[in-house]
């Protein structure tokens, strides 16, 4: 309480420095501090009296005990109060902060107890990750330690990001690195989630103890399962989809080797559609990962919903881009994500994909590292006649925030969902 009101004097006293301390209302536990702050804060003390602030107060809280003379008593201590010191009313914030989020979780600890559903355990898990980024140690800006990282590649090799094809990994410049989101376009039934689970399967057979999660917003786990197991144990998808007619002896030997390893690999296929509850889950994992390699696919991102219905397609995007790039860079991660590109491709002479072609992309195109784009390509028949080649992908590196732009070519063995470097074959 001591603490709350030692900032608020300052804060009435001396309206310039509010805009320079990290501050939230909610913090603040007594009630009419908490709506003095509310007031200051959002006006970023831009107020000329302390009528103002009270009349502001009063317009939320009409019976609010908040008077002009507890507001000037208040501006009155705060004069004593030397204005220059922002590191101590930073202080004081982080104490008051602090003190909330124990509070949280005392709360929450106690509803658990009480009531152990899912729901409740979550949003103590929650409380918790988001106590452990509280108490890291904040970034004073200092570069001496990038510096010296940079230093360090004169005598060490830089690590590797997440290893994948060969090609992909060359053109990535080491592979998918984290503090990365990675945006896969594509038009519909082009190859997209093909492409991003052969990406899991050589991910997989190449970093060590490596943590996967994928997020399908279209097809059930099982059907995603299904492609796997094909692409893995070489079996016809139509074949194993009718196992029990379809399926021989040495097929089912090979589908079992496929299980006993898909059992045994961290990895992870969910069905979330909210990207909050995505990114909860991601959260929840890495925490659960310890220090192992994790990347996370989200297929994808132009069916992926927001909280706020009413935002229209581009908005919506650019929020989620937006957020899954601040989780990349909290948790230190890559992140890769599926988008549908916009039909006008599909008019064009060129069917080659553009930067303008990711559907509704809004800040999608700013917010990616990496942006790789798919496509079939154009072959002839000696007519004259052209047509796409179904048994070919090509993948259009577009940007590469830290490696090379320029195209791979991949044989694509649909029956089987197996797609192949041409370069290896």
């Amino acid at each position: 309480m001591n603490a709350e009101r030692l900032l608020l004097e300052a804060f009435l006293a001396h309206q310039e420095i509010i805009p320079l301390v990290e501050v939230n209302e909610n913090w603040f536990t007594f009630k009419e501090y908490k709506e003095i702050a509310a007031a200051l804060i959002s006006s970023e003390g831009n107020f000329d009296s302390i009528l103002e602030i009270e009349s502001s107060v009063k317009s939320k809280n009409p019976l609010t005990a908040v008077t002009y003379e507890k507001l000037s008593i208040l501006r009155l201590n705060g004069t004593q109060v030397k204005s220059d010191d922002i590191s101590r009313f930073h202080k004081i914030a982080l104490g008051i902060k602090k003190e909330h989020f124990d509070e949280q979780i005392r709360r929450a600890s106690e509803k658990y107890a009480s009531i152990p559903s899912d729901e409740n355990k979550e949003m103590l898990e929650y409380l918790f990750e988001q106590n452990d980024q509280f108490h890291k140690e904040e970034d004073d800006g200092s570069i001496k330690e990038a510096l010296d990282e940079v230093l360090n590649g004169f005598f060490e090799e830089e690590p590797a990001g997440i290893l994948s094809y060969p090609m992909v990994d060359k053109q990535l410049n080491g592979g998918f690195e984290n503090n990365t989101l990675t945006i896969i376009g594509a038009r519909p039934s082009v190859g997209k989630t093909a492409f991003s689970l052969n990406l899991i399967f050589e991910m997989l057979s190449k970093n060590e103890d490596i943590v996967v999660d994928f997020f399908s917003l279209e097809m059930s786990k099982k059907q995603v399962m299904r492609r796997f197991a094909s692409m893995m144990s070489d079996i016809n998808g139509y074949r194993l989809k009718n196992a029990l007619k379809q399926c021989t002896e040495e097929e089912y030997d090979r589908f079992m080797t496929t299980y006993s390893y898909l059992s045994q690999a961290n990895i992870r296929v969910y069905n979330d559609s909210q990207v909050d509850t995505i990114i909860k889950k991601i959260k929840k994992r890495h925490h659960e990962a310890d220090g192992k390699p994790h990347i996370a696919f989200i297929d994808h991102i132009s069916i992926t919903n927001v909280n706020n219905e009413r935002k229209n397609d581009r908005e919506r995007v650019s929020e989620i881009t937006r957020k899954l790039k601040n989780v990349t860079n909290d948790l230190n991660m890559p992140i890769v994500a599926l988008s549908q590109l916009n039909r006008a491709v599909e008019n064009r002479q060129d069917t080659k994909p553009t930067m303008s072609d990711l559907r509704d992309s809004g800040s999608a195109e700013q917010d990616a590292s990496n942006i790789i784009f798919l496509s079939r390509p154009i072959i002839e028949d000696g007519y004259g006649n052209t047509t796409e080649d179904r048994n070919s992908l090509v993948a259009t590196f577009a940007k590469v925030r830290d490696g090379e732009t320029g195209d791979i070519e991949f044989n694509y063995f649909r029956d089987i969902q197996r797609i192949l470097n041409k370069e290896v074959n």
